[in-house]
């Protein structure tokens, strides 16, 4: 975090934010620099360290070359995906020449990627300009680095595998010879007990919360005498700093950026523990997960430092527990934290949680609103001029963009979020006269805006649009892209599967919904644009046929889909092995190939082989579908089956149950 504040400093809030792109990748070369103090048994690995001192030097090296750095970030936070970060590689690196390899291999590669950016960095500005937009080289490395990632994680899999089948044979052995083991296998026995009560706290992924804000923006109007002082305060009492304002003032921004300032001038003497509670995420509104979160960011600095290994017997009654109750963890943080250290917790939405009572008086922050309107200023300069600059806004008078900047800084009265959709709105216009137009009659609030938005979608993208919104309220948790596109695939009560009703593209389905629907460019799951989408939406919002949605609603059309998800026909049976059959063109049956091909890229090819061998009438169309899909095993994936699996009883729980559940849950009950 502190090398992603040193890419993004927040002081310069104009910049776009790169750091988070770069975090996943980053986690990965700090495991492997970490590495060798866990074998060695200190910070003696030259190497290893030094790839990380040439990554950090590299990056910092093109930070004002923001073209180049869309174009990196871009493509280390695919690599980041699926780069090295399992918590285990610590126990299984000492194991396995293979492992070993593989990880010198990967990183050879990274500072092979860093020699060229320091190779970029020293170009003349022309060379620069020229290179950022056709550097091949990078889309080379990408490749490179997936292919050994892949590697590494199959045999990381293998050796777990191993691991635990030798752990569960021997485990009555070990215990009984405990006394008898090498100093290696009680330190990799402490880790192991370490990395499992870190788990019982929490497996909760808080930093994909906290990326996906940070990427939004930068701000400094938490720079106050007040946050100075609370930050600064060495008093051993506890004390309290609110921050409130409208929705969409960019609260949980700031809060992102406060995490980054604090985190970039911690030292060992310092803790520092944020959460954030998404609408959209169920778990995260429980107590539980938000004090086992917080909990186990406390207790992780001192169970990876070397000093902590010594504290194994108090741990040790730990050893079989199957969850942690609140008393466990505060016992835990009692012993590990020491009495002097200075503890930073930061939560946002908190008011999220209806069953959370507030135990201590807060001390709010003073008013913010005057120093919030330079920082919007700010912001709505920085957004215009992105937005000319990649084209998305387009006008042919150049003074009508000082009248933009004008009206939306009279008018935002603090709201960020106000401001990214009026913008958003603006660019989707086709003339000036219409801009013009737009900004005499701007929405007064967000529940306006979001009703005009929802207004401008027409038929045919406006079709999905009442049951996107259901599935999204609905849901346990984010549902991924493919996930969506397969349940608004599904016909409730139809339980005969045919790719002819799967969606050709789920964005042009969402685009139905706006700017209201975002995408999540990471870990690629959709959800709203802000939690007060879903109070507008559940408020009595109706769509053009007149049709509102509430909590009853969504969780019942999440039934309808997921019951009948599980009851589809080709659950039932088992998928044979693909063969060879030599059948002419004008016999082949259009359900073999809808049947077989996996998405409408690889059903385009064939399509496109199909048209070009219709006047052959002794054309084997059996062999060209064999060649297309390969001769391995044929299989449908299907992405909504795990959601389905894990969460239909959940669903199916909260409500009334519709005809279509009720027709078809038991007969999917006694399966």
């Amino acid at each position: 975090m502190r090398l992603t504040a040193e890419i993004d400093p927040s002081r310069e809030a104009s910049r776009r934010c790169f750091g988070p792109r770069f975090t996943n990748f980053l986690h990965g070369v700090q495991r492997f620099a970490a590495l060798g103090d866990i074998i060695i048994g200190g910070s003696q690995n030259l190497i290893a360290c030094g790839v990380w001192s040439v990554v950090r030097i590299s990056l910092l090296s093109i930070v004002n070359f923001s073209s180049y750095m869309e174009s990196l970030s871009q493509i280390l936070m695919e690599v980041g995906r699926s780069s090295p970060l399992h918590e285990k590689m610590a126990l299984l690196y000492p194991q396995s020449e293979r492992l070993q390899s593989y990880l010198s291999d990967y990183f050879i590669v990274v500072v092979s990627l860093c020699h060229h950016i320091l190779t970029f960095a020293q170009k003349s500005a022309m060379a620069k300009l020229s290179v950022a937009f056709s550097d091949s080289y990078l889309k080379k490395f990408q490749s490179e680095l997936n292919t050994w990632s892949i590697a590494i994680k199959n045999e990381t899999h293998a050796l777990m595998a191993e691991r635990m089948e030798v752990e569960a044979q021997k485990s009555s052995l070990l215990r009984l010879n405990r006394a008898s083991l090498s100093k290696q296998k009680v330190h990799q026995k402490a880790l192991d007990l370490r990395y499992r009560i870190l788990d019982l706290c929490s497996t909760h992924d808080q930093e994909a919360t906290w990326k996906r804000i940070r990427k939004i923006g930068n701000t400094t109007c938490y720079r106050t005498n007040q946050y100075t002082t609370w930050k600064e305060d060495h008093d051993a009492n506890c004390q309290v700093l609110v921050y409130h304002g409208k929705l969409g003032c960019g609260k949980s921004v700031m809060l992102a950026n406060i995490i980054q300032d604090l985190a970039s001038q911690a030292d060992d003497s310092t803790s520092i523990a944020y959460f954030f509670c998404r609408n959209d995420l169920a778990e995260s509104l429980e107590a539980r997960t938000i004090i086992g979160s917080l909990t186990r960011q406390l207790l992780q600095p001192f169970f990876e430092r070397p000093r902590g290994m010594k504290d194994s017997n108090f741990l040790e009654e730990f050893e079989h527990k199957s969850n942690m109750v609140y008393e466990d963890m505060y016992r835990i943080l009692r012993h590990h934290v020491p009495m002097n250290q200075r503890l930073y917790v930061i939560i946002d939405g908190l008011d999220h949680c209806d069953y959370l009572e507030w135990i201590h008086t807060l001390i709010c922050l003073q008013d913010l609103q005057d120093r919030l309107a330079n920082e919007i200023e700010n912001f709505i300069e920085a957004e215009l001029a992105r937005r000319l600059e990649d084209g998305t806004l387009m006008i042919y008078d150049p003074t009508l963009i000082l009248n933009i900047q004008d009206t939306l800084s009279k008018s935002a009265e603090g709201m960020f979020l106000w401001v990214v959709l009026q913008i958003q709105s603006l660019c989707d216009m086709q003339t000036d006269q219409e801009i013009r137009e737009a900004l005499t009659e701007l929405p007064r609030d967000l529940s306006e805006t979001y009703r005009r938005i929802l207004q401008k979608r027409q038929k045919p993208q406006s079709r999905y649009q009442s049951c996107i919104f259901e599935l999204i309220i609905a849901a346990m948790r984010p549902l991924t892209l493919n996930e969506m596109s397969e349940a608004l695939s599904v016909t409730p009560g139809d339980t005969d599967w045919t790719a002819a009703r799967m969606l050709h593209d789920v964005k042009t389905a969402l685009s139905g919904c706006g700017c209201l629907v975002t995408i999540n460019e990471e870990e690629l799951t959709v959800g709203l644009v802000h939690s007060s989408v879903q109070t507008f939406i559940l408020d009595g919002y109706q769509n053009s046929r007149g049709h509102t949605i509430n909590m009853s609603t969504a969780q019942e059309t999440m039934a309808d889909i997921l019951v009948t998800y599980l009851s589809y026909n080709i659950f039932r049976t088992e998928v044979s092995k693909a063969r060879v059959p030599e059948l002419p063109v004008q016999s082949m049956p259009s359900g073999i190939i809808n049947s077989s091909t996996k998405s409408t890229k690889a059903a385009g090819k064939l399509a496109l082989r199909l048209l070009k061998a219709r006047k052959q009438p002794s054309f084997d169309m059996g062999k060209t579908l064999a060649g297309a899909l390969g001769t391995n095993q044929v299989v449908q994936e299907h992405h909504l089956l795990i959601y389905a699996k894990s969460y239909c009883l959940q669903h199916v729980q909260k409500y009334a149950l519709s005809p279509h559940v009720t027709q078809l849950l038991p007969g999917l009950i006694r399966r």
